[in-house]
């Protein structure tokens, strides 16, 4: 049996459907990478069937999300789940103010039923970093782990660095 830990999410930038797509790109690098640090070696055989990189549902209500990558390890302690709620919010700041442009680009020539596969990704290997979490690569997410550095306040950094250093 394997168990998600779906995160569910409210704001006034998810009304545009771009934006759910922007937060779900931007979820699976400030958020799925870091985690991979702190799952358990099953977390592979939980992805195959379970917690896809991207992975998520859109509710009916209008501004929500629902992300359903991690496991429900981040459940576990008040520690973690602080933390996956600063995340977030670094997270939705971070589509709100535009900074996921850093990253990915919209074709706006895209005349497909996938709105999602008119995102262009620059900023890095968009591929590289689904398979990372599909297989729990952690030597591959040390180098996605740059990219988070260079954009993550500096408390949530330490707070990161400080749970992969202990068992919570």
């Amino acid at each position: 049996r394997t168990c998600g830990g779906h995160i569910h999410l409210g704001s006034r930038i998810l009304e545009d459907s771009l934006n759910k797509i922007n937060v779900v790109r931007m979820m699976d690098l400030f958020i799925a990478i870091p985690f991979l640090f702190f799952e358990k070696k099953d977390s592979k055989l939980r992805r195959s069937c379970y917690g896809l990189a991207g992975t998520h549902r859109i509710p009916a209500q209008k501004g929500r999300l629902e992300y359903r990558t991690l496991s429900n390890l981040w459940l576990s302690s008040p520690e973690y789940v602080e933390l996956i709620y600063d995340l977030c919010n670094f997270v939705l700041n971070f589509v709100q103010e535009e900074n996921h442009k850093k990253f990915w680009s919209f074709d706006e020539f895209y005349n497909g039923e996938d709105i999602s596969k008119a995102h262009v990704c620059h900023g890095y290997d968009s591929e590289a970093l689904i398979n990372c979490i599909n297989n729990c690569d952690t030597k591959k997410a040390e180098k996605f782990m740059l990219i988070v550095e260079n954009f993550l306040d500096k408390d949530l950094l330490i707070r990161i660095e400080d749970l992969m250093k202990k068992d919570v």
